[in-house]
């Protein structure tokens, strides 16, 4: 079910760059003529569509009327979609009353279960249905109200153990004002200003994942030229702004980590309180961002080379090494736990580093030190020695046994070191699975079941286990010194042992590293993400529409217009004409641009038609 709402609402996200609001087919501009001019309107709203753009507009209009609307919508993305839209305007004495209603197919769907599979099909749709009240507040002002019921249903059942529901129904609210500063006998000009889906936020299957209504902030103005008795121009210009203060999920107390229940998930102001925040929760706010949703700021370091001391009975093996201690081998079942992906590997948990175990870094911890002896750029770890011990000691890893109990619970866990009867540490026990280890076989002369195993990449000791064919359960410990007479693997072909590059443990992790990664596991930043964002964020969500009225006569009109929409990546130019005859009105709108783009190739066609006015 989840899956379906998705790949609707992403669908739909073609009309707005409102990613952070519900119900957002409520912002599909109606009206060819307001298509034609880049659906620039709140300042105009001379007919009935006043009831959607302004509802204020109808206080100045005396006569009754409706208005319709139909519309292939995204044409370039699915054949199925159509857009409906019909209005209605009567004056009652003082103000006039209206509304609309608004109809969106969304098409058949294919049904998938929890588990991907396709199921039945269905059909989705979204109606609004507005009722209108506009009336003057002086002779050259007006305000206007709309009350709206909307409904969204995008599937028939939820799936699977899904509660909820997969459909909702809902309520808002409208707010207008339109000033005339001139009559039209002197040229028209308008200010005009809208507030529209005021209300709650809207859900479908999980009440924790509701998302804002759509409250939209229009102003514009509206400027006629006469030019002559018969000419006339109009230039129309709107402003758009989303009212949303919806927070991304941020760590709020700065310790990397995106807690549970609490306001770092995310959460959205009401719309009384996001009237003004919403000025603010792009930018004002200023805590490192959880991009990838993995609940953990950075963490993953980007593995570009391999490096391993053995590998199937092989010795050595260097591919051209870039981060030292990694493989970018990951169909390697060594590197299973460690979250490697694509050759970026989480610095969360424990890592294989093509020798031994290291533990984890904490979030921000620098990066280890070293002494590039060799200039390479590249710390390099000692070549492997067999660290010859006196004897074999068993592993106990039941309750009693002996291991260090660091988490006092009565129990081994990876990570707790074990040691002899003299208290010395024999293995540092990040893991007893053989498998977990680069080994060389001894055979017989061993005794089976007995390997050497890469122990340790600081000293560079290998130490010899005996196992019960998987499991590690007796060493014969060294004294982690490589000393003469000991056997070593000789990489660099010189007869003499190597140690490792000097190196200091600036983050007391054990083992060789670079600092806490600044990625994530898209290799997007997000630790120092909070710096990125400033008060431009916010101006980038301003729309602007923008349109140009040619009048001959009172019966024929051409117009053109342009929608710049830099977040949502809608930058269209418009065009349209109409023809009046009487009471009648046709108009044709289009909105053009690039080849394929969602709103490209888009044709409007509406009727208006007045109606003498009822005496009351």
């Amino acid at each position: 079910m989840k899956n379906k709402i998705i790949s609707l609402l992403l669908l739909l996200s073609h009309v707005f760059a409102v990613g952070e609001a519900g119900a957002i087919f409520l912002l599909i501009a109606p009206g060819a003529s307001a298509a034609g001019t880049g659906e620039a309107q709140v300042a105009k709203v001379d007919d009935s569509y006043a009831s959607y753009y302004n509802p204020a507009g109808l206080g100045f209009q005396d006569r009754s009327g409706f208005s319709g609307m139909h519309v292939n919508w995204l044409p370039n993305l699915a054949d199925d979609l159509y857009y409906e839209f019909l209005a209605f305007k009567q004056p009652i004495g003082y103000g006039t009353v209206g509304g609309h209603l608004i109809y969106l197919n969304l098409g058949e769907q294919q049904g998938m279960d929890e588990f991907g599979n396709p199921t039945e099909t269905f059909k989705s749709m979204m109606w609004a249905a507005s009722a209108s009240y506009g009336a003057k507040l002086t002779s050259s002002s007006s305000i206007g109200l709309n009350f709206k019921v909307f409904h969204q249903k995008l599937a028939n059942t939820a799936t699977g153990s899904e509660s909820g529901k997969p459909y909702s129904t809902d309520f808002a609210f409208d707010l207008g004002y339109l000033k005339q500063f001139s009559k039209p006998e002197d040229g028209i000009f308008n200010f005009g200003m809208s507030i529209s889906n005021i209300g709650q936020e809207i859900d479908f299957i999980d009440n924790e994942q509701a998302d804002p209504a759509p409250t939209n902030l229009r102003l514009g103005l509206y400027k006629q030229f006469i030019i002559n008795d018969y000419n006339k121009v109009g230039l129309i210009f709107d402003i758009n702004r989303l009212l949303v203060a919806k927070y991304a999920s941020m760590d709020w107390d700065n310790d990397g980590i995106i807690d549970l229940g609490t306001k770092e998930e995310g959460y959205s102001d009401p719309w009384y309180k996001a009237l003004v925040t919403c000025w603010l929760d792009d930018w004002y706010y200023k805590y490192n961002r959880d991009y990838d949703g993995d609940r953990m700021i950075g963490g993953y370091d980007q593995v570009n080379g391999g490096f391993r001391a053995f590998n199937d009975g092989l010795e050595y093996v260097d591919q051209n090494l870039t981060i030292p201690g990694y493989t970018q081998d990951l169909d390697d079942p060594l590197f299973n736990p460690s979250g490697c992906n694509a050759g970026i590997c989480s610095q969360s948990g424990y890592y294989y580093n093509g020798y031994n175990w290291f533990t984890d870094l904490n979030f921000l911890d620098q990066a280890d030190e070293f002494n590039d002896l060799n200039s390479d750029g590249i710390w390099n770890p000692a070549e492997p020695f067999y660290d010859e011990g006196s004897g074999f000691v068993q592993i106990q890893s039941m309750p009693g046994g002996n291991f260090s109990d660091l988490n006092s619970n009565n129990q081994w866990d990876v990570g707790e070191p074990f040691y002899d009867d003299q208290g010395n540490m024999i293995f540092e026990g990040y893991s007893l699975d053989i498998e977990d280890y680069n080994h060389m076989l001894i055979g017989n002369s061993q005794g089976n079941n007995q390997y050497w195993i890469y122990y340790n990449s600081s000293p560079g000791a290998m130490v010899l286990v005996e196992t019960d064919g998987q499991d590690i359960v007796a060493i014969n410990p060294g004294d982690k010194v490589y000393n003469e007479g000991e056997s070593f693997v000789d990489w660099n072909g010189d007869a003499s042992h190597t140690s490792a590059e000097p190196w200091v443990d600036i983050n007391q992790n054990g083992g060789f590293d670079r600092g806490y990664s600044k990625n994530n596991q898209n290799g997007k930043k997000e630790v120092g993400s909070k710096d990125d964002y400033s008060f431009s964020d916010e101006l980038k969500e301003l729309i602007a529409n923008v349109g140009l009225e040619y009048w001959y006569t009172d019966n024929f009109v051409l117009r053109a217009g342009y929608i710049h929409d830099r977040e949502g990546k809608i930058m269209n130019p418009t065009f349209g004409a109409g023809i009046k005859f009487g009471q009648y009105a046709f108009d044709f709108g289009y909105t053009a641009g690039d080849e394929g783009h969602a709103r490209a190739n888009t044709m409007f066609f509406s009727i208006s038609m007045d109606l003498t006015p009822i005496e009351l």
